[in-house]
């Protein structure tokens, strides 16, 4: 039996000035590889909102994995795209997902 250990990621959505921004939701795609439906959202409330600091924090990730996340405002405006890969059981910290 193998346990997969879930990655980590935390961060901060920010606006183009370095501003934190509230209330943006965040999610990750994954590659078509791993197996994961491509889209992976945090259900709370529909999705995962950046905080009133602007900072988020995502877990059960698949690991090893080359993940891209983003966060998109009320009004369908896209942060810039990031992408990551973290290993099992790991968090990346520190993230910053900005706004053009």
């Amino acid at each position: 039996m193998n346990l997969l250990l879930e990655a980590v990621v935390s961060g901060t959505v920010v606006d183009a000035d370095g501003s934190p921004v509230r209330d943006a939701e965040v999610f990750v795609t994954y590659p078509d590889e791993a197996g994961a439906f491509g889209l992976l959202e945090s259900f709370a409330s529909g999705g995962l909102l950046s905080d009133a600091d602007g900072k988020f924090y995502l877990l059960g990730l698949i690991p090893d994995v080359a993940m891209e996340l983003q966060a998109q405002l009320d009004d369908g405006t896209l942060s810039n795209v990031v992408t990551v890969t973290v290993g099992p059981g790991m968090e990346q910290q520190n993230l910053v997902l900005p706004f053009p």
